[in-house]
Order: structure tokens, then C-alpha cells, then sequence
């Protein structure tokens, strides 16, 4: 059932910790929806936005660099607490930004995956695009509630299953779920560092001007009647 609703809550690739649930996808799946209809559905609201939205005014670029980003992130907090960004993390942000220039996309599916795992409790997990379609709980077909028997089974395990205190975030496979697969929401180009696209630019930006300026021209009546050696000054233009 959790591998259904919003295209799975679960992230099954880490062999050390098994099934884990993601939270703060489990919190926007379809139940827990409080309105949900073919078209739109209101569930809990996704406190990731609040984040990326702070980065966006801090960076004030839709690309930028690694280290600008940790040095905004680092000044972030979660639960009263600084943002631990360190190790992998600084790595992964470091590999989304080398085949891009040195440059960091924040609107696309790697920069959210990243963000995801500097705050897991709010940030999604990203999923691609054509997977993770919300299905509505009454469509699935199964049992879908755990027993009290179950729910202490569960309990037991991982209390006699306690993690080594050497081990860190990172020999915890805690990013085992990471995917180098991109997909952009919107493409910026620079054509001022590419000279055919910059003399494309110009080239395209004085042909606009050219048609501006002929049709205030026609609109004006400048040249129609003056060629004749009518008198326009009685003529009013309307330029809408």
C-alpha cells in the first residue's frame, strides 16, 4: 500500500536499515488528504516550499554556486537547531553542479533531492517524473490497517537491533536512495558567455526594434501622407 500511495513512501535501498518510511512524504500522500477529488486534493501543507523559497531570496539566481548555497543552507535552521551539512552532502552538491558549469540548478530534481536529505522531516523525496502518481486510498485493493500484534512485533525489532555508536550518518547508507538523474523545471540559458547566442541576441533584438519603430510609424500616419505633401497635422494616432 505504501509502495502505491504517492508513488511509494518507502525507501527500500538501504541494506543495513531495510524498510524505512519517508515522513514527509508519508505526511502529503493522498491519506492524509482532507479533500481529495479527481482534480485537486488539500492535505498538510509541504514546509519545504518556506525553505526553498528563503533560498531563493537569499541566492536572488536560479543557478549558483556550491558554496554559495552551503553558506545560505548553513544559516538555516531546523527545530531551533544549525543545519549539519557536511560530508555527503557536500559532495552530492558539489556532483550536481559539475556538469553544469560549476553551477547549481535550484529549480530542478537533484537540488530537491538534495534538500531532501538536509531536512528530511520536511523536504520530499523527489520522485521522477511518469512515477509517483498519488492514488487515492479507497482505489487500493488489500488490507491497509496494522494490528496492535504487528505494531509491537515491529516495536521489539528495532529495539533489539540498536545501530553501533561508531557508526556515522554516512556508514548508514543514509543516502543510498540518491539518484544522478536530473530533471529541470525551466533551462537559463547565458548567452552573453556564448558568442553565437549573444550575436543571435543582438541580431534578433535590433530586428524587433526595426519592426517597433515600422509600425509606430504606420500607426502614426509618419510617411504615408507626408510623401504626398499632405498636411498630417490634423491626424491623431491611437496606438494600443
Amino acid at each position: 500500500y505504501q509502495r502505491r500511495v504517492h508513488g511509494g513512501v518507502l525507501d527500500e535501498t538501504s541494506g543495513w536499515a531495510g524498510k524505512q518510511v519517508l515522513v514527509a512524504n508519508y505526511l502529503q500522500a493522498a491519506s492524509n488528504a482532507l479533500i481529495l477529488t479527481p482534480h485537486y486534493s488539500i492535505a498538510c501543507p509541504n514546509e519545504c516550499h518556506a525553505i526553498l523559497g528563503e533560498a531563493e531570496m537569499e541566492l536572488g539566481s536560479p543557478e549558483v554556486t556550491p558554496d554559495r548555497v552551503l553558506e545560505v543552507v548553513r544559516n538555516m535552521t531546523e527545530d531551533f537547531e544549525p543545519v549539519e551539512v557536511a560530508g555527503a552532502l557536500v559532495k552530492q552538491l558539489w556532483q550536481i553542479a559539475e556538469p553544469r558549469g560549476g553551477l547549481v540548478p535550484l529549480h530542478g530534481r537533484l537540488f530537491a533531492q538534495w534538500l531532501h536529505y538536509v531536512f528530511p522531516r520536511k523536504c520530499p523525496y523527489p520522485h521522477k517524473g511518469g512515477r509517483g502518481e498519488m492514488e487515492k486510498p479507497s482505489d487500493f485493493v488489500g488490507e491497509v490497517l496494522v494490528s496492535e500484534e504487528e505494531l509491537r512485533e515491529h516495536a521489539v525489532h528495532a529495539a533489539t537491533n540498536p545501530l553501533p555508536e561508531s557508526m556515522t550518518r554516512d556508514d548508514f547508507e543514509w543516502m543510498s536512495q540518491w539518484d544522478p538523474e536530473e530533471e529541470l523545471v525551466a533551462v537559463h540559458v547565458h548567452a552573453t558567455n556564448q558568442p553565437w547566442l549573444r550575436d543571435g541576441l543582438v541580431r534578433t533584438t535590433a530586428a524587433l526594434g526595426l519592426s517597433a519603430l515600422a509600425v509606430f510609424f504606420a500607426a502614426s500616419g509618419i510617411g504615408r501622407c507626408g510623401g504626398h505633401g499632405k498636411d498630417c497635422s490634423d491626424l491623431q494616432s491611437h496606438i494600443v
